[in-house]
């Protein structure tokens, strides 16, 4: 008897995504069900419609070739002014040690 009444349990429980779920497949059958069912409103404007003859279209394919040349600018980018510089530091020689006469 326990295990029938938690399986009755079980099946009894109803969660959100199941109530969605059911929402949504029976406003889906809804909409199937309008949309496949017999409308008299639109039968009524079917009939008074005159029909026209369809218009005769006659399509012609143009075929032409649109020759085009990229021309690509490049843009030089200009210094900064620089900022002065320190003056050019000038490497100092040492005078070569005189000969030993001997």
């Amino acid at each position: 008897m326990d295990q029938h009444r938690a399986l009755s349990e079980e099946i009894m429980r109803i969660t959100h995504t199941g109530v969605a779920a059911a929402v949504t497949v029976a406003s889906l059958g809804g909409l199937g069900f309008l949309a496949v069912s017999d409308r008299p409103h639109a039968k009524q404007a079917a009939v008074r419609k005159p029909v026209s003859p369809p218009v005769e279209v006659r399509t012609v394919t143009v075929t032409r070739t649109i020759y085009r040349t990229k021309v690509v600018h490049v843009h030089r980018h200009r210094r900064r002014a620089a900022a002065p510089s320190a003056p050019a530091r000038v490497p100092i020689v040492a005078p070569a040690p005189a000969p030993v006469a001997a």
